[in-house]
């Protein structure tokens, strides 16, 4: 009698379930071509968020151990613009078993600043002046600020837009702790027997919110505007 054997080999059940795909992603700002840190960086699997992590000193961030399946990234820092959803790091991706590592470039575009100083006709900073900014499609002030001391504040963190900047002396306003609130604005001094009032001045030195000067906002780069309300 003679026997047969037969070796029965054991292999993947299916390459498709294996979880061993990856996506590198480096952000760097857009202005600077600097890398960026303290990027949060999240993945997306359909509309399910499935990891997240953030960019180190090199701007860098890796995802591992990814299945098959079509993935996308969102890139977000405080001090940037969001990735539009047509920006090449934003859009969808494949990953699969015989493809190569995804490799991703985030060019974030840096918020700007706008620095005022408010002055009164003596050219003196004037302190406890409410400013405000607002983009030309605006009804209303989107940003307010309270000059400090030396009359100066800065708006912070904005779009790379058109802005309108104005000095609202006339504004009151209210914190939800009292002793915070600004004092009013002293009235300018009489002239010829006539009182005087300050007014809403729009940079550089219009009363009229048609004259108003656009500040265009560049990506990173602070901007410095001086205005004195008139009476």
């Amino acid at each position: 009698m003679s026997w047969s054997v037969l070796l029965i080999a054991t292999v993947p059940a299916l390459q498709a379930f294996a979880r061993n795909g990856a996506v590198a992603v480096g952000v760097t700002d857009a202005a600077t071509k600097l890398p960026v840190s303290g990027a949060a960086v999240k993945l997306y699997l359909g509309g399910e968020s499935v990891q997240t992590g953030a960019s180190g000193e090199l701007g860098q961030f890796r995802f591992a151990g990814l299945a098959d399946g079509v993935y996308r990234i969102v890139t977000d820092h405080p001090d940037y613009l969001m990735l539009s959803a047509d920006h090449a790091a934003a859009r969808p991706f494949a990953i699969s078993a015989v493809g190569v590592e995804v490799r991703l470039a985030a060019e974030l575009v840096p918020l700007g600043e706008i620095a005022v100083r408010v002055l009164n006709p003596a050219r003196e900073p004037v302190k406890g002046v409410p400013v405000g900014l607002r983009r030309p499609w605006d009804e209303q002030w989107t940003q307010i600020g309270i000059t400090a001391e030396d009359g100066l504040f800065r708006f912070r963190r904005l779009e790379p837009v058109p802005w309108i900047l104005g000095a609202i002396p006339s504004m009151q306003i209210s914190f939800s702790d009292p002793a915070k609130n600004p004092k009013p604005v002293p009235q300018p001094p009489r002239e010829d027997g006539h009182g005087m009032i300050w007014t809403t001045t729009f940079y550089p030195d219009t009363i009229d919110l048609a004259d108003a000067a656009r500040i265009v906002v560049h990506p990173g780069a602070p901007r410095r505007a001086r205005r004195g309300p008139p009476w």
